[in-house]
């Protein structure tokens, strides 16, 4: 298995799914911008299956491409924090008391840059600060 996982990687850009990916993405910006500017609930989601970009760290691709789309930085932020924990459970997507949470510092404002999101400096999980 490992074997095989090497050897896609070794050409990744032609595999089956990439190129199927660099067609869909042309046009995806017709597809995202109405929605968008019609108020449509978009929720970031990481189960990307381009190779490569990882589950998680493909987040703030996500939320800067929201933004090319019409978004605002900050209903981009929203759509990868408050709007998913809101549908995903009664008792997260808010920081308040009773509720769970998790919180990342990041240097710099992201309301002007949101690309400084790559760059977090402190993650707060669980109670516990990890840098």
């Amino acid at each position: 298995m490992f074997a095989s996982l090497q050897e896609s990687l070794a050409d990744f850009w032609h595999l089956p799914n990439a190129d199927k990916e660099r067609r869909w993405i042309k046009n995806l910006d017709k597809k995202v911008r109405p929605f968008v500017e019609g108020g449509g609930c978009v929720v970031v989601g990481t189960d990307s299956g381009e190779p490569l970009l990882f589950q998680g760290s493909s987040t703030w691709y996500e939320i800067k491409n929201l933004v090319g789309f019409g978004m605002t930085p900050m209903e981009a932020i929203t759509a990868a924090t408050s709007r998913p924990g809101k549908l995903l459970a009664s008792d997260i997507g808010e920081l308040r008391p009773g509720f769970r949470a998790d919180v990342i510092l990041v240097k710099g404002n992201v309301l002007e840059n949101v690309e400084l999101l790559q760059n977090v400096a402190h993650v707060i999980k669980d109670g516990v600060q990890y840098k």
